[in-house]
């Protein structure tokens, strides 16, 4: 999974001063509720938010079923998250990234070539 690649890409946007793409919600959720496990209450091989409100376990009560499983088998990790959606949305962000900097690249060059 590569979701910091789309915070990058969002940097990137602001630091041009344009408008960052929107974040894509199901990559926002798998990394806030990675990153924020420090925060879980641990129970019955499962991951829960600690309080019902509040900044604390935000990101976990907005998985499904407000919990993540701390299981890795069948179809889904943790039980909530499809690796293989996860995969595809997280590379669409790297191609868009890729495909901007090869397009910049190209642009650069032609300025040269023609002594701008």
């Amino acid at each position: 999974m590569r979701p910091s690649a789309e915070r990058w890409r969002g940097r990137l946007a602001r630091e041009r001063g344009e408008t960052p793409p929107p974040e894509n919600q199901d990559l926002k959720l798998a990394r806030d509720a990675l990153e924020h496990l420090d925060e879980a209450a641990f129970a019955a091989e499962e991951a829960r938010s600690p309080a019902d409100r509040g900044s604390a376990g935000r990101a976990l009560r907005g998985l499904p079923g407000q919990r993540l499983r701390l299981s890795l088998d069948g179809s889904t990790l943790f039980e909530v998250l499809d690796p293989e959606r996860l995969d595809q949305e997280a590379l669409k962000v790297v191609k868009s990234v890729e495909q901007e900097l090869a397009g910049r690249a190209v642009a650069a060059y032609e300025d040269l070539a023609a002594g701008r």
